[in-house]
């Protein structure tokens, strides 16, 4: 209703068409009486014509006369002769005269009401076209308002189709991650490869799937195929965890020198606060060679050593980094120490027989004498087993 009186007040279509209506039918009325007043025109004069004629027969005489039925006089072939040449051409003058007469003014009515028709009509189709145009303008704005708003809502839809398929996705990920991470908790590892993969399947891009099986891959200590995982995941989510398993992974390949360069941006990134990565980065520098160095990062990593852990792994590290160096007394002090803050003192199997060559040779008999009896009452682990539990 609202968009209608708009119209009418731009243009006023129905007050024009009101108008051409009301001036149709009052042609039509008008047509209508000039037929009239020229039909009973056309009568009056017939009319005048035949009493003319019959008042002129009323005075004619007939006679009979022998042998003849009507007789025509001369009385009457005058009246014929006299109607012929007077009245008969003053009836036809004025009949021609009245046809004349009410067709001009018919021709005449006709032109005025063609003419007025002729700018009404146009004048009405182009207000009438103009209202119609901005009604269908209104209407396509509105249609254009509904698409949108049409459009507005499928996005919508779409939106909330692929949100639900990314939290169907989500939910299939997160079991397939927590299966894999029982079954590492498990060590079955292989089972637990399986499992990463499906999840990896669904979403290759998570960085904590591709870290998870780079761990479970070092796990299995297939470690060149775990170091390009770490690598990935580096390049778009860093962090000091990452670098710190990437470093071991290098490490256990020999390469010490990444190994200590990964360990040292971990250490950046925890503000030096962390013992592991110093005690980690100390073990490095030990396997390259470089005794002086992880000295330091060991000694480092016993000054930040919560209270409530135990320092044993730092400890006996250090022994054997004091072995190497050749302080048999304080290698001496710190087994002592290493005894002394461990449950259950141990060597690895592998450490035992580098630990007792270090001893060869040694001016410090009474000390050394020492320390092989208290590396031969350790008891022996094997490393990799022992790294796997810790796992």
């Amino acid at each position: 209703m609202q968009n209608e009186c708009v119209y009418k007040h731009k243009c006023n279509i129905s007050k024009i068409l009101i108008v051409a209506v009301v001036s149709f039918f009052a042609v039509c009325a008008i047509m209508f009486f000039i037929i009239f007043q020229y039909q009973r025109k056309l009568n009056q004069t017939f009319q005048n014509s035949i009493k003319k004629t019959t008042e002129m027969i009323s005075d004619i005489k007939i006679e009979n006369q022998k042998n003849k039925q009507i007789v025509i006089s001369d009385e009457l072939a005058r009246a014929v002769t006299k109607a012929s040449q007077g009245e008969y051409e003053n009836f036809l003058r004025d009949y021609y005269e009245t046809q004349n007469n009410w067709l001009n003014i018919w021709l005449t009515i006709m032109a005025l009401v063609l003419g007025f028709l002729g700018l009404i009509v146009p004048l009405c189709f182009l207000k009438f076209y103009e209202s119609k145009k901005e009604e269908f303008n209104i209407v396509i704005r509105e249609v254009e308002k509904k698409k949108e708003t049409m459009t507005q809502d499928l996005e919508e839809v779409k939106k909330y189709v692929e949100k639900a398929k990314e939290s169907e996705k989500r939910v299939e990920v997160n079991r397939y991650f927590i299966s894999a991470m029982r079954e590492g908790s498990k060590k079955n590892y292989l089972t637990a490869l399986e499992r990463i993969n499906k999840a990896l399947d669904l979403a290759p891009k998570n960085t904590n799937l591709i870290s998870t099986k780079a761990d479970i891959l070092s796990d299995l200590r297939r470690f060149q195929e775990a170091i390009p995982l770490y690598e990935q995941v580096i390049k778009e989510r860093p962090s000091a965890g990452i670098y710190n398993n990437y470093a071991d992974a290098l490490a256990e390949i020999k390469d010490f020198d990444r190994a200590i360069e990964m360990f040292s941006k971990a250490i950046f990134m925890t503000a030096g606060e962390d013992y592991r990565l110093f005690c980690n980065r100390g073990t490095a520098f030990m396997e390259k060679g470089d005794t002086e160095k992880a000295l330091a990062d060991f000694n480092k990593a016993l000054q930040l050593v919560p209270i409530n852990k135990s320092p044993e792994e730092i400890l006996y590290n250090l022994v054997e980094c004091h072995l190497k160096r050749g302080n048999f007394s304080d290698a001496l002090i710190t087994l002592k120490n290493f005894l002394k803050n461990s449950k259950t003192p141990f060597i690895y199997d592998d450490d035992k027989s580098v630990w007792l060559n270090c001893l060869k040779g040694g001016s410090e008999q009474k000390e050394v004498t020492e320390i092989v009896s208290l590396i031969n009452d350790l008891k022996i682990k094997n490393r990799i087993n022992d790294e796997l539990e810790k796992v």
